[in-house]
């Protein structure tokens, strides 16, 4: 994917690794990799595009605490533990409710998810 990349030249993409998700996506074994096999894959792909761009590589660790997720229905659920779990909300008072709500800001930060697509270079 390494010539369909350059060649796209995003302004951002991410790379993740394979997350097994009991009950949801059971089938996946042979895509799993441990901790170790996925940071030497990110050290071995990455690559600083013509726009400056570099790939966002997020392991497990990086992912369970820091998406706030919502289903089709809209309701929160994060993995925090690994299976899905649901978390109760009252969209008519979201304040009592986000105290159930399982979200790690910093993990978020340190994973970059705050970009800024202001930026001049975007297309």
């Amino acid at each position: 994917m390494r010539e369909l990349i350059k060649k796209i030249n995003p302004d951002r993409w991410k790379v993740f690794q394979a997350m097994l998700r009991p009950g949801e996506n059971d089938g996946i074994s042979e895509l799993l990799v441990s901790e170790s096999e996925f940071m030497d894959y990110s050290k071995r792909n990455m690559l600083t595009l013509e726009n400056g761009t570099k790939p966002r590589f997020e392991n497990n660790n990086d992912m369970r605490p820091s998406y706030l997720m919502l289903d089709p229905q809209g309701r929160f659920f994060h993995s925090v533990n690994g299976p899905i779990e649901y978390i109760e909300t009252n969209p008519l008072n979201i304040a009592n409710s986000k105290n159930e709500i399982v979200f790690d800001y910093d993990a978020y930060i340190r994973r970059g998810g705050v970009y800024n697509w202001e930026r001049e270079n975007n297309r």
